[in-house]
């Protein structure tokens, strides 16, 4: 079975170490390289942010899905 989409769910902030950042970053950058589609939590803050930042930089994918009573936060 092949997988085309990966749904990925983080924090809403970085957290405390910079590595968290830096490897969201690269998995972001991977999931584009390889076709596969990120659904995630449709925030652009944090770790989510960060995730969807770098799929769609690379070239890749993404679907946020958000509640919607969470959508005028960001």
């Amino acid at each position: 079975m092949e997988l085309k989409t990966i749904c990925v769910f983080c924090g809403s902030n970085h957290g405390l170490d910079p590595a968290f950042i830096t490897q969201t970053e690269a998995l972001g950058r991977y999931l584009a390289s390889h076709q596969q589609k990120l659904v995630y939590g449709g925030g652009k803050e944090g770790l989510m942010g960060t995730i969807a930042t770098s799929t769609l930089n690379a070239g890749g994918q993404v679907l946020g899905i958000i509640p919607s009573f969470l959508k005028t936060w960001g």
